[in-house]
C-alpha cells in the first residue's frame, strides 16, 4: 500500500509510555507542520579543502561534486571497495563563504561534510586513508559550525552554506550555521525527536544505526531514490557493485517506513501510517528481525529504528508488497518483529519478544513504469 499524500492524521496529545528496553519516558508530540530542529547533537561537521579538493571527493563518494562556483550543497555517500555503504553524508561547498576564508585562510576549493555524530572520527580517519599525495587538508569543524533543517517555509531561508534536502519532496532545508548563531526564521523550534519522527514517516534513513555501515547497500537504502548516487559518474571506491546492481534493475529489499501494532491485543493491521503519541507500544532495538508468521526460509528483513508506533525497516518487497492492488488484511502483509531482551533474573537468560509491523511504500518513490 502507498502512503496518501492528504494530510496524515496525528494525534495531539502525549502522554508517558513504558518500554521494555529502557525506563519510562514521554513520547514526543508530532512535529509542527513548519518547524526547525538544531542538529547538532546527531550530526558533525569535516572541513576539507585544497587544490585537489574536489578531485579526491569525487574519487571516494557516491555522487557527483557540484561544479566550481556553485553554492548548493547534495546528498551522497562514501563506500567500501566492495560496495557497502560506510557513510551517508551531505557535502556543502564552501569556498564562497567569507567567514570560511578567512578562518582558514585560503581561497581553494573547499567542502563542509556532514555526518552521523557517531562516525565523525571514523570519516575522518576514512579521508585520511585515501589522501595519501591529494593537496588537500582535511579538519573537524565540531565546535565551529552547526547542522540545522527547517520545512513547511513559505520561502527558502537564506543561507551561505546549506542546499535543499533532496531525498524527499518535503525534507525542507539543509544549511550551516556558526556554532554561537541562532536559525532567523519565523518558525517552531522542534526537537530532534520530533525532526527523526517526520523524516520517518516521509520514510527518510538517517545515520548508522539506520543504513547500517558496512553492510547496507546503497539502493536497498533508497540513495538512489534519495537523489544520492549519479550512475553516469566516473569511477569511485564501491563502484562496481553499485552499478551493476542498478543495471540488473533488481532490488530485493529497501528501507520503509513502517507502524507496529500489538500482536497480543489482536490489533487489526494497519491502513494507513499514523502516528500515536499516547501507544505504550516498545520500541524494538536496532537490527532487530523480521519474520513472516508461520513462514520459513530467508529473513524478511531488519528493523532500523523507531520512536512510539513509527519507524523504519528493511524489507523484502516480494513480501511487504509495492503496489495499491495489496491487500492490507493480506497474510503477506503480516510481519512480526522479534529480538530477545535481557531479563531481571540472574541467570542471564533471555526473554524472546515481539511485535507486529505493517510497512507502507512512500507515495514520492518513483513509480515501477517510471523507472529506468
Amino acid at each position: 500500500m502507498r502512503i496518501s499524500r492528504s494530510p496524515i492524521s496525528l494525534f495531539r496529545s502525549c502522554q508517558s509510555q513504558r518500554r521494555w528496553n529502557s525506563t519510562s519516558c514521554s513520547l514526543p508530540p508530532p512535529p509542527p507542520t513548519t518547524g526547525f530542529t538544531n542538529l547538532s547533537s546527531k550530526r558533525k561537521l569535516i572541513a576539507l579543502w585544497g587544490l585537489d579538493a574536489s578531485k579526491f571527493l569525487n574519487g571516494l563518494t557516491t555522487n557527483h561534486l557540484p561544479p566550481a562556483g556553485s553554492t548548493e550543497g547534495l546528498y551522497n555517500g562514501f563506500l567500501t571497495p566492495q560496495g557497502r555503504v560506510l557513510y551517508d553524508t551531505f557535502i556543502y561547498p564552501a569556498s564562497h563563504s567569507s567567514q570560511w576564508t578567512n578562518t582558514a585562510n585560503s581561497t581553494d576549493e573547499a567542502y563542509f561534510i556532514e555526518v552521523d555524530a557517531n562516525a565523525h572520527a571514523d570519516l575522518q580517519l576514512h579521508l585520511k586513508r585515501y589522501k595519501l599525495r591529494a593537496k588537500c587538508k582535511i579538519r573537524s569543524l565540531e565546535d565551529e559550525y552547526t547542522v540545522c533543517t527547517s520545512w513547511g517555509l513559505p520561502s527558502v531561508p537564506s543561507y551561505s552554506i546549506g542546499c535543499v534536502d533532496p531525498r524527499a519532496p518535503e525534507m525542507g532545508q539543509r544549511f550551516v550555521l556558526p556554532a554561537e548563531a541562532k536559525p532567523e526564521i519565523d518558525a517552531e523550534e522542534a526537537s530532534v525527536d520530533q525532526y527523526t519522527l517526520r523524516r520517518y514517516m516521509q520514510g527518510v534513513p538517517e545515520g548508522m544505526s539506520e543504513i547500517f555501515s558496512g553492510s547496507a547497500l546503497p539502493l536497498e537504502s533508497c540513495m538512489d531514490y534519495m537523489s544520492g548516487v549519479d550512475f553516469r559518474k566516473g569511477c569511485y571506491v564501491g563502484q562496481e557493485l553499485t552499478v551493476r546492481t542498478y543495471h540488473t534493475g533488481v532490488t530485493r529489499k529497501r528501507i520503509l517506513p513502517v507502524q507496529l501494532y500489538n500482536l497480543d491485543q489482536h490489533e487489526a493491521i494497519p491502513t494507513s501510517l499514523t502516528y500515536d503519541p499516547m501507544t505504550t507500544l516498545p520500541t524494538p532495538p536496532s537490527q532487530a528481525n523480521l519474520t513472516r508468521p508461520g513462514k520459513k526460509g530467508r529473513s524478511a528483513g531488519k528493523f532500523c529504528g523507531g520512536i512510539g508506533n513509527i519507524g523504519l525497516a528493511l524489507a523484502r518487497l516480494e513480501i511487504v508488497g509495492t503496489t495499491d492492488t495489496k491487500d492490507a488484511e493480506s497474510v503477506e502483509d503480516k510481519l512480526v518483529v522479534e529480538w530477545e531482551e535481557e531479563t531481571a533474573q540472574e541467570d542471564g537468560e533471555k526473554e524472546k519478544r515481539s511485535i507486529g509491523m505493517r510497512a507502507f511504500v512512500p507515495e514520492w518513490w518513483p513509480r515501477a513504469d517510471s523507472q529506468e
